[in-house]
């Protein structure tokens, strides 16, 4: 629970090639990242913080599945 903390800060103030590979990290574990209270936060910064184009693909895949976007929402988070 602790450590998304971590990882959000890195996807916020770390170099490019950082926050390249953890959005793709997100990319990659989108609906385990999104559904958990812990880290739906990581989910959040890595829309804000991320690469363009992974920001965009990450945006595809939450618009494109709404079970795990009805969950998202029904966090609060």
């Amino acid at each position: 629970a602790i450590g998304n903390y971590s990882v959000q800060h890195c996807l916020e103030y770390g170099n490019k090639s950082c926050r390249a590979e953890l959005t793709n990290m997100v990319l990659n574990h989108f609906r385990e990242f999104a559904l958990d209270p812990n880290a739906c936060g990581v989910v959040n910064k890595a829309l804000i913080h991320g690469p363009p184009q992974q920001r965009m693909m990450l945006a595809i895949l939450i618009a494109s599945d709404l079970r795990t976007f009805l969950g998202m929402a029904q966090m609060q988070k």
